[in-house]
């Protein structure tokens, strides 16, 4: 019964999606998510990258250049999902970011801000903030 058991699951890691039925991943993050982002309707700034293999944001204000806290990265498919956390006033957001074109996304928010924000793909590095006052 044990070879049996093991049969069928080594079956099952032939078929597509064997990702989720072992546990050992979600799917690859597009490459089109990655880039410098920005918002009309914010001051935040986002970088997404692949870093090995596994989606990373890095979040910071324009203005300030407060960093973000940001946990629970993850990516299911469809949506780019993350909890976002200012440290200076404490707000807690979770996000599920869609691409709504080649240069542009859209971020769905819950939490401290409910709310969309548009995004744009802005070329060049990162612009980040470095209190050289």
């Amino acid at each position: 019964m044990k070879t049996l058991a093991f049969s069928l699951f080594a079956l099952a890691c032939l078929v597509p999606g064997c990702a989720s039925l072992t546990g050992t991943g979600s799917p690859p993050l597009p490459e089109s998510f990655c880039g410098t982002w920005t918002c009309a309707d914010t001051t935040a700034e986002y970088s997404i990258t692949n870093t090995n293999d596994r989606p990373t944001i890095a979040a910071w204000s324009s203005v300030t250049g407060e960093e973000y806290k940001i946990t629970d990265v993850n990516y299911d498919g469809v949506a780019l999902h993350a909890v976002f956390k200012l440290p200076s006033s404490g707000h807690v957001t979770r996000s599920a970011i869609t691409q709504t074109g080649a240069n542009s996304l859209r971020e769905s928010c819950t939490g401290d801000w409910t709310g969309t924000l548009d995004w744009t793909r802005r070329g060049g590095p990162p612009q980040r903030y470095f209190g050289l006052d």
